[in-house]
């Protein structure tokens, strides 16, 4: 939440505004980003075959991207809190749906 500062120009305002919009839709898409490629990320892991010696390996790679979904995922969410634009809310909640 930004402070409106007395005798400051709505031009200013309107700015500022359009800029701290900008900056939350950016907030929410590159997680967003990051989902969408850990959840490609999991298919691929899913479709390996890896000889038993390697399988710590494949089981480690699964947790670390685990790790990365739930994390990306907490932050579109912590961000899509502060949007104002309803539809760009929709559209980031329907991407979710993986």
């Amino acid at each position: 939440m930004r402070v409106k500062i007395r005798g400051e120009p709505e031009e200013l305002r309107r700015a500022m505004s359009f800029a701290s919009s900008a900056a939350l839709h950016g907030a929410a898409l590159v997680p967003l980003e990051v989902l969408e490629r850990a959840a490609a990320m999991n298919a691929r892991l899913e479709e390996l075959e890896v000889p038993a010696r390697f399988s710590s390996d494949l089981a480690v790679a699964k947790a670390l991207v685990t790790a990365a979904r739930t994390g990306a995922l907490e932050n579109v969410r912590i961000n899509l809190e502060s949007i104002e634009d309803v539809a760009f809310q929709a559209a980031v909640e329907a991407r979710l749906h993986l």
